[in-house]
């Protein structure tokens, strides 16, 4: 999977806290082969003890998903679906001095919520990847 987002910080209501939005458009191949577009309001944690060794942060988010064909590993007796909801955990990490680029490991999880939404599987990939912040 190679995914492209852009997201923006909307308010920090917390120290330390920070909401965001993004959307992103991802690109599938190999076990299923589907482009895939996905929308979430993530929490961001910041601001760790370690920072001044490598600035980290920690985010989770919660939005909607959709996928522009039946993606065959969600697939459970034939119900698969392309709308599912979608999570993401992630974790980034950069030297203390830059600011415009951060490294992320990243948890990217489509799911029917155990039927609620679907009853269709969900999928599961971990990805790397490289932002750059404007």
């Amino acid at each position: 999977m190679v995914a492209v987002g852009l997201g923006r910080k909307f308010s920090a209501p917390y120290e330390h806290t920070q909401l965001e939005w993004e959307l992103n458009a991802a690109q599938h191949w190999g076990l299923q082969n589907h482009p895939e577009i996905n929308a979430v309001g993530i929490v961001r944690w910041h601001g760790y003890s370690w920072d001044h060794a490598v600035r980290t942060t920690f985010a989770y988010g919660l939005g909607a998903s959709w996928a522009f064909a039946t993606p065959e590993v969600e697939e459970l007796e034939g119900k698969g679906v392309r709308g599912l909801v979608y999570m993401l955990f992630e974790i980034t990490a950069a030297p203390p001095q830059t600011r415009s680029w951060s490294g992320f490991l990243r948890i990217h999880h489509r799911s029917g919520v155990f039927g609620l939404v679907s009853d269709g599987e969900g999928s599961n990939f971990i990805g790397l990847g490289l932002r750059h912040h404007f």
